[in-house]
């Protein structure tokens, strides 16, 4: 957690630190592999997520935290998201600097039940994870239609045929289903000899009141060095009502808070920039640190949101912001913005090589 960085006036500046959302940003390239591509696949997957995670070093300094890899579901045709990492565990070993403290790779984890954890220790344990993140969420529609936190009174419906009413009526018991799951993730991030943190994001927060997204914080307690982060799942934001949400939750932020904005795909730059100040100006001056988490060329965004998700945040709208807040003296930032728009295109081009890759791969054995 890093220090308070006084002003002239003795107030505190709050530093900003950038979360590459790869993971997320993948989740849309290459869902409908078939079984017989998955070799091929996740060996893509493995080649263009080393050179991204490179590239985040080389543009961004070594000090950086990628959000790398879930532990969600066998089912899910994506390496990146389903429950495998042995794909990855090959390539991070050969990249300059993965075993160092400043390079932060996080795992998204939704169970703590033993198969998904059998997996995810070795990375741990040789160093490459380094820090986990739990899905929760302060809206119960979200916790059964994402999560399938099912209520025992409901065990046997299908998540999407439960109606939002019977949902609301078991608000309690589906929220603290979510919550006992992260505890249980907690508790083994904290067991034999692990001190991971474990930072649980507040999804769909803009689809509840910013009452209701406080509340469900007080509810939550996190280990040493994990933060919250409020998450404007289905870009329903608008910049009032992100204003009104995070001066609502910042008093319970202990210090450092992570923000996970996704925006429509239609919308210009300019509102882009207006979304993200909204958001970011309630919180300044009374954080220690602000994780602000973005990716790459309009990927990602979660499929809870529709059949067109909204995309993650580009980063790209988000250095400019930053680079002209700090030129203001509003921010500091925790991490190397020296270069030019162009040198930051860099980026881009993991994402971009990595689903030409796949749509060749699908392509080919499609006409085989």
């Amino acid at each position: 957690m890093g220090n308070p960085t006084p002003d002239n006036e003795g107030e505190l500046i709050t530093t900003v630190q950038v979360v590459d959302t790869w993971r997320d940003g993948m989740q849309g390239i290459g869902k409908t592999m078939l079984p017989s591509q998955q070799e091929a696949c996740d060996a893509i997957m493995a080649e263009e997520t080393t050179r991204h995670i490179a590239n985040v070093q080389e543009i961004l300094g070594h000090h950086v935290q990628v959000d790398c890899i879930s532990c969600v579901s066998p089912k899910l045709p994506l390496p990146t998201m389903r429950n495998s990492t042995e794909w990855l565990a090959r390539f991070l070993d050969d990249l300059p600097g993965a075993h160092s403290p400043a390079l932060q790779l996080q795992a998204l984890i939704m169970k703590a039940d033993d198969q998904i954890l059998g997996r995810l220790r070795p990375l741990v344990e040789r160093g490459l994870i380094t820090q986990l993140a739990y899905v929760h969420s302060p809206d119960p529609v979200f916790l059964i239609r994402n999560n399938n936190c099912i209520p025992q009174t409901l065990q046997g419906c299908k998540p999407k045929e439960i109606t939002e009413e019977e949902i609301r009526q078991y608000k309690n018991e589906i929220l603290e289903i979510s919550r006992n799951r992260f505890r249980l993730i907690q508790s083994w991030a904290q067991s034999e000899g692990r001190h991971l943190p474990v930072h649980v994001y507040l999804s769909n927060a803009t689809s509840v009141t910013p009452e209701e997204v406080a509340l469900e914080m007080d509810q939550v307690r996190l280990s040493e060095n994990s933060r919250f982060i409020v998450s404007d799942t289905k870009a329903e934001g608008t910049p009032e009502t992100l204003k009104s949400l995070m001066e609502m939750v910042v008093d319970r932020a202990r210090e450092v808070l992570g923000i996970h904005l996704h925006v429509k795909k239609h919308l210009g730059i300019k509102e882009v920039e207006k979304q993200i100040r909204a958001a970011l100006v309630p919180i300044l001056g009374k954080v220690h640190e602000l994780f602000v988490e973005a990716g790459q060329e309009g990927l990602g965004g979660c499929p809870f949101s529709g059949v067109e998700p909204s995309a993650n945040l580009d980063m790209m709208a988000l250095f400019r912001v930053l680079r002209q807040m700090e030129k203001e003296g509003k921010i500091k930032l925790g991490f190397n913005l020296t270069g030019s728009e162009s040198e930051w295109e860099k980026l881009n081009e993991a994402p971009r090589r990595c689903k030409e890759r796949l749509e060749k791969l699908k392509s080919a054995l499609a006409t085989a």
